[in-house]
């Protein structure tokens, strides 16, 4: 296995490396996305498996908002350089991964935390209800949009971009 794993980080480098520093956001996800599907065995590894990758590959892109990524440009072109630097340990192929799908997909509010005081809080929503909830990625405090604790009983999804033009984030 330890030469599947090595084998498909290379091919990963590769396909990142090749990127043009141009690519649009929607370019990289489909990139991404594509070479889970080819290396799909991966998901099903201890050590990636925790991150639910799968949910990735199965995401409709014509749902979210990953056009307003901030991930093109200077961003990209540091992605691009942590991808050529990065090790080929698991969880962290796994985390650097799953980091950028988030980056590509979720949109940050321009807010703080109440709790911890980081700027930028993930813009999600209940699975059901359709509530906006933002989260914020460093301490997991999370809250409705109009301030009142999110209850935790669903597991959030990404906020679809229609959810976030009637809410006034995007």
């Amino acid at each position: 296995m330890k030469i599947y794993v090595k084998k498909a980080w290379e091919e990963f480098q590769r396909v990142i490396a090749s990127l043009s520093n141009e690519a649009r956001p929607e370019d990289v996800f489909l990139l991404i996305r594509d070479w889970l599907i080819k290396y799909d065995k991966l998901l099903l590894l201890d050590g990636v498996k925790e991150y639910s990758l799968q949910k990735y590959v199965e995401l409709n892109i014509n749902y979210y908002p990953i056009r307003y990524s901030s991930l093109k440009g200077e961003e990209l072109t540091v992605f691009k350089r942590n991808v050529a630097l990065s090790h080929r340990d698991l969880p962290g192929i796994a985390r650097i991964i799953r980091d950028t799908l988030e980056q590509l997909i979720i949109v940050e509010a321009d807010e703080y935390c109440p709790q911890c005081g980081k700027y930028g809080l993930g813009v999600y929503q209940e699975p059901h209800s359709k509530q906006i909830v933002l989260e914020c990625n460093q301490c997991g405090y999370a809250m409705y949009k109009d301030k009142h604790l999110y209850d935790g009983k669903e597991r959030l999804l990404p906020a679809t971009e229609e959810s976030l033009q009637i809410s006034g984030y995007i």
